[in-house]
């Protein structure tokens, strides 16, 4: 059973509020079978990102990409969109 985009979206951001650390929206694509790309401010300018791969072993999960500073992690995201 494939979950929809903002249901995972939603579960990873009702996750990490509650855990006291912020989550911000960027980008809204489709709720329905849309990418997901997840950027973990480590401070410094630098951002964790991850996004969600299908694994043919574990399904569908998410995944660390790259270790991005701030500019690079900016023109990343402008390519996605």
């Amino acid at each position: 059973m494939d979950l929809k985009a903002k249901i995972i979206v939603d579960s990873i951001r009702w996750s990490l509020e509650r855990q006291g650390i912020p989550v911000y929206i960027e980008h809204k694509g489709d709720s329905n079978a849309g990418a997901i790309f997840i950027a973990h401010d480590k401070g410094q300018g630098l951002y964790d990102v991850y996004h969600r791969v299908n694994d043919y072993n574990e399904g569908k999960r998410i995944k660390y990409l790259n270790t991005f500073n701030e500019e690079r992690r900016n023109e990343f995201f402008k390519k996605t969109n």
